[in-house]
């Protein structure tokens, strides 16, 4: 199943203005997700993240409904 990324407007100049960005191979994980995501728009990876690697304090992440954040 692809995965879609909604992109938020103060993100959208690092993916040549797209509001949703889709993934069309099934990621077995929110890494993958996220990997591909930035092989895509690397300038969208040191928005979201730490320099440690970790989502921003800012940063919600949903799968369906759920928020997987925490």
């Amino acid at each position: 199943m692809p995965v879609i990324f909604h992109i938020p407007s103060a993100l959208r100049d690092f993916t040549g203005g797209r509001s949703k960005v889709e993934i069309e191979h099934s990621p077995a994980t929110l890494a993958d997700a996220l990997s591909a995501l930035w092989t895509l728009y690397p300038g969208v990876r040191d928005r979201i993240t730490t320099e440690q690697g970790q989502l921003r304090q800012h940063i919600n992440v949903f799968i369906g409904d759920e928020n997987v954040r925490y």
